[in-house]
């Protein structure tokens, strides 16, 4: 049977997840979900010149169209290799992340039963995600300390 982190079971932590995911604008969820919907900003464009005068870096802005979210690019430049990526980094829009998430912890499932649960609810069905058995939970946390 496969290790699974002793988090993943956690009761407290599934609902504190559950409990902020519930308080995203839908926008929000969709993009946690299905990931960000980028446009460029700003395409490639020139950042450093070497002393010969070419191009050494390049850089280039996203955004999300859903939620506002940014992230930048930056690329090397060379004759040989053309443009690598050597790094990114994303600027998050106030309130997108969630803090406090318990390594082990995934998201994703707690995710895909808002957006379930907010669907039926525009059509005027409430639905609320099931729990996992106590035991079952109980065990598996059991099962990673052994």
């Amino acid at each position: 049977m496969p290790r699974t982190n002793r988090y993943q079971n956690d009761a407290e932590a599934r609902e504190r997840v559950r409990d902020a995911i519930q308080h995203l604008p839908t926008a929000w969820v969709i993009c946690r979900d299905l990931r960000h919907a980028w446009t460029v900003s700003e395409d490639f464009h020139v950042s450093m010149v070497r002393p010969d005068g070419s191009p050494g870096e390049a850089k280039r802005t996203l955004l999300c169209a859903r939620c506002g979210s940014r992230r930048q690019e930056v690329y090397t430049v060379s004759i040989r290799w053309g443009l690598t990526k050597e790094t990114q980094w994303y600027e998050y829009t106030e309130g997108y992340q969630l803090k406090g998430v318990p390594r082990g912890v995934k998201p994703a499932e707690i995710l895909r039963q808002e957006q379930y649960r907010r669907a039926l609810g525009e059509m005027g069905v409430e639905w609320a995600p099931p729990e996992p058995p106590a035991e079952e939970a109980a065990s598996q946390v059991s099962e990673d300390r052994a």
